[in-house]
């Protein structure tokens, strides 16, 4: 009975995740794309393929490929089971965390499987998303019973997301320093840690790690200049006071687990978890915040925020203990409450449109995807200009057929023996579409007439460009009306072809 009990959040959050794919096909994201890709070429050519220098080994790939052979699913549903099975992992191993420090694991269930930003890169799994379970999980096991034995473990955490793993050295650093300093426990990790550190700095030297990282702070200078104003950016479509409850999973955990942390009085190796990681997690949710406030095109809440939030929905179990008396109980039920409704407004599944807060819109339904797949059949040449959400199933069905496959910049080309085909993904890396030039350094042209005037094919997918905000200086009435200076050549209930 205690089983079945325990597993109900797990069945109620599945069960969710499930119907969400009644209408909708995977993948929700954009990376998973890029990670199915790689996938499928390293399927085809007999050896591990990635293009992007951030991912010598796309270790996110190998495991769709490996789990496709495996249980002969079809190699996009891989991708669905993967991301469940990393939510799965993180409750599991955050609960462990739990019992262990707390003696009580209620609270840290209901906030990683209803946390919204948690269960976004569930249907949307990411790299560093499955590094931080994987640390998650390594770490428990080095407090709980230190062993050489978990060098696998941690060689998957370092290749898996390097940024993520650096983020997780820095952690596993304090930790063991606070342990030494403390002395509440004999326990001694820096074996582990240098051979964590050891690892991570061999394979930055010797891989193209340093490259993205210098890349990324070139992006970070150039975003200044580049960027609208942050105010646009900080909440997408704010037009109802409704749309800020979906901001509060990023709210009670740091509230709970702050005041977990100023009661904590426990100071061996599981108390100092709370110790040291509220202040670290803390530091990193803020800089998630001023990433959304002032650089929102470099996503520090998905890289540094998520990593905290992590942390700091393990150390919210602790209230738990603290919040004893009525007004306690009071409390954490509208917090729990709160959470709920994040959950249920907050834009994870693509089934909610209006309130959505966590970049899951515009997913292709089953009827796009039926006029996607037409369109397949019927463009075999030439220059398509088309929305990033549309782009990237679509180029994954000529790889389906067996076309080649090579990515561009803010696109891809996709080409056979005899012909070849040139994707550009608006909504890629800044690029959006304008009733005119507006000559942005780094961007290119946004006019949608420079583009049709040029022969490229247009495939446009009603209310997308006001939905995912594609265009500049302009509204998407006013594109449509440009578009109908121009031919039909293909039309469904679901979208239109121009060129």
């Amino acid at each position: 009975m205690r089983l079945v009990v325990n597993a109900l959040p797990y069945v109620a959050v599945l069960l969710i995740i499930a119907l969400s794919y009644l209408f909708y096909p995977p993948s929700y994201g954009i990376d998973p794309w890029r990670d199915l890709t790689y996938a499928a070429l390293t399927n085809r050519l007999g050896h591990v393929v990635s293009y992007y220098e951030a991912y010598p080994y796309p270790v996110i790939s190998i495991w769709y490929l490996v789990l496709s052979c495996i249980a002969g699913v079809p190699l996009v549903w891989s991708s669905v089971i993967v991301g469940i099975t990393l939510l799965c992992l993180l409750s599991f191993s955050s609960r462990l965390f739990a019992l262990r420090i707390f003696e009580n694991d209620i609270l840290t269930k209901l906030l990683t499987l209803l946390t919204p930003y948690l269960v976004l890169w569930t249907v949307w799994p990411i790299p560093q998303f499955a590094t931080l379970t994987l640390f998650i999980l390594t770490l428990y096991t080095i407090l709980r019973h230190p062993t050489m034995l978990l060098f696998p473990l941690i060689v998957a955490i370092v290749i898996t997301h390097t940024g993520a793993a650096l983020w997780a050295l820095i952690l596993f650093s304090l930790l063991t320093l606070s342990i030494k300093i403390v002395k509440r426990d004999r326990l001694s990790l820096t074996p582990v840690l240098l051979i964590y550190a050891m690892f991570y700095a061999i394979y930055a030297a010797f891989t193209a790690v340093i490259q993205p990282i210098s890349s990324a702070l070139d992006l970070i200078f150039r975003s200044l200049a580049l960027e609208s104003p942050p105010q646009v950016d900080i909440v997408y479509m704010v037009e109802h006071p409704v749309h800020y409850l979906v901001w509060f999973f990023l709210v009670i955990p740091p509230v709970l687990s702050f005041y977990v942390w100023i009661h904590n009085r426990q100071l061996d190796r599981w108390g100092l978890v709370v110790e040291i990681g509220y202040p670290y997690a803390m530091f990193s949710i803020l800089l998630g915040y001023l990433g959304e406030a002032f650089m929102p095109v470099m996503d520090w809440m998905r890289y540094f925020g998520l990593c905290g939030l992590i942390i700091m929905t393990i150390i919210s179990q602790g209230i738990m203990k603290v919040l004893k008396n009525s007004v306690g109980k009071v409390y954490l039920c509208i917090s729990i409450a709160l959470i709920v409704v994040s959950l249920l407004l907050g834009g994870w599944l693509p089934l909610i449109h209006f309130y959505n807060a966590t970049s899951v819109v515009a997913v292709p339904s089953y009827a796009d995807s039926v006029s996607l797949k037409d369109l397949s059949n019927i463009i075999d040449y030439g220059n398509v200009l088309v929305d990033s959400r549309a782009g990237l199933p679509l180029t994954w069905l000529y790889l389906e057929r067996g076309w080649n496959y090579s990515p561009e910049y803010r696109g891809a080309i996709v080409f056979s023996n005899t012909t070849e085909i040139s994707f550009l993904f608006i909504g890629s890396s800044h690029f959006k579409i304008s009733n005119q030039s507006l000559n942005i350094p780094g961007i290119p042209n946004t006019d949608i007439r420079y583009y049709l005037n040029n022969g490229y094919i247009f495939i446009y997918r009603p209310g997308i460009l006001t939905t995912l905000d594609l265009v500049l200086h302009t509204d998407e009435q006013t594109i449509t009306i440009i578009l109908k200076e121009y031919s039909k050549v293909y039309n469904s209930d679901r979208l239109t072809v121009f060129c």
